[in-house]
């Protein structure tokens, strides 16, 4: 049937799509809290009383092996020193953090074997959709016309029951 042809057709659209949502936008985020209940009060060097660390960004990756992202934090901590005592710190940053693939994906050498795989793997689905609804129709008008036969056919033969019919009386 026509649906299971144009199945093939969409299969390859959704690997498509699949494979171009690795290449999107992406948001991530992370919350840390860390509690430490030494006492660094009793030994003579510095430590981390409490930490809180927020963090969110965006990345996103090339077809081309490079991934870039951008991302802001914030550090809330509670320190000791043997110096200064406890103290307290806030720390906020942006990082901006671009890669390359070096090894695998070198200025997207798999990414676009993968693409153009992709692609052809689409337009060959496309024709081949094309061809079997092109044969599907024909063996439908292949049907049909060969019903028409038959029905004129059986015309045909009725015509010459009643022709024998004539005859006979």
């Amino acid at each position: 049937t026509i649906e299971k042809i144009n199945t093939l057709y969409q299969q390859n659209i959704v690997n498509e799509l699949s494979f171009k949502n690795n290449y999107s936008y992406k948001l991530y985020g992370d919350a840390k809290y860390k509690k430490a209940d030494d006492n660094w009060t009793q030994w003579d060097f510095s430590g981390t009383n409490d930490e809180t660390n927020f963090g969110i960004g965006i990345t996103k990756n090339s077809m081309y092996g490079m991934s870039s992202s951008i991302s802001i934090n914030d550090v809330d901590g509670n320190y000791y020193t043997s110096s200064i005592g406890n103290y307290d710190v806030n720390r906020s940053g942006l990082n901006i953090t671009y890669s390359i693939d070096l090894w695998k994906n070198f200025l997207g050498y798999q990414t676009g074997t993968q693409d153009l795989n992709i692609k052809l793997s689409k337009e060959q689905a496309k024709i081949k959709t094309f061809i079997e609804k092109n044969n599907f129709y024909y063996s439908l008008r292949s049907i049909y016309w060969k019903m028409v036969s038959k029905s004129r056919e059986l015309d045909f033969y009725e015509i010459m029951i009643e022709q024998a019919n004539k005859n006979l009386n």
